[in-house]
């Protein structure tokens, strides 16, 4: 019988566990939309995750590989555990959305911690929902990382960095930080696709 890109992509991992020694792993493959999505389970997956899922990161990407090795189609490959995934996406959300408010309140910019095309593109989705800040990313390869800032168009940051010196801090510009100009949600700004619309690492060519 012909081996399928499925079947290559989860032999790959089944594979990988068996050398790392892990046991009670519980493996289960599906297809759906040109998406081959493994669900690995059991009682010692925080090894499979590593540290902010840099190896459940690194595996999906040579399982790609794996699959993309049986034929010419491409076939897009994501590896879930614990939904891990679900539970990061939450977690880079709230953080995105905190260092968006952050900016746009102070005007000063945060530099973020280098993440994968899938992760930034994440961070940059929940920046361009609130009014007042925007987000790029700098560095190259895997030193490439989201930077968060104080939108140039906002009249509020401008007005706030113009001031200059200390009277950008005497009273009458404290009272300007109240509630109500917390910066409101946008849904209606686009956000970048820096994930090509290809899950974690988009099409691999060789």
């Amino acid at each position: 019988m012909k081996e399928t890109p499925e079947d290559a992509a989860e032999n790959y991992i089944r594979n990988i566990i068996a050398c790392m020694g892990l046991e009670n792993i519980t493996l289960t493959s599906k297809v759906e939309d040109n998406a081959i999505t493994l669900d690995i389970e059991g009682e010692d997956v925080g090894f499979i995750i590593g540290r902010r899922g840099e190896t459940l990161d690194a595996l999906q990407y040579l399982a790609c590989l794996a699959a993309n090795r049986v034929d010419q189609t491409y076939s897009r490959v994501v590896i879930n555990t614990g939904d891990y995934r679900e539970k990061r996406e939450k977690t880079l959300e709230a953080l995105g959305r905190r260092l968006a408010i952050k900016a746009a309140k102070t005007g000063r910019k945060s530099s973020l911690e280098p993440m994968n095309p899938y992760e930034r593109r994440i961070i940059h989705t929940a920046v361009q929902k609130v009014n007042g800040a925007i987000s790029w990313s700098e560095g190259e390869s895997i030193n490439r990382h989201v930077v968060i800032g104080p939108d140039p168009k906002n009249r509020t940051n401008n007005n706030r960095r113009s001031g200059g010196g200390r009277r950008g801090y005497n009273n009458s510009r404290r009272s300007n930080y109240n509630k109500s100009e917390k910066p409101a949600p946008n849904p209606d700004r686009k956000p970048l696709n820096e994930g090509e619309g290809m899950g974690l690492y988009g099409r691999i060519n060789k």
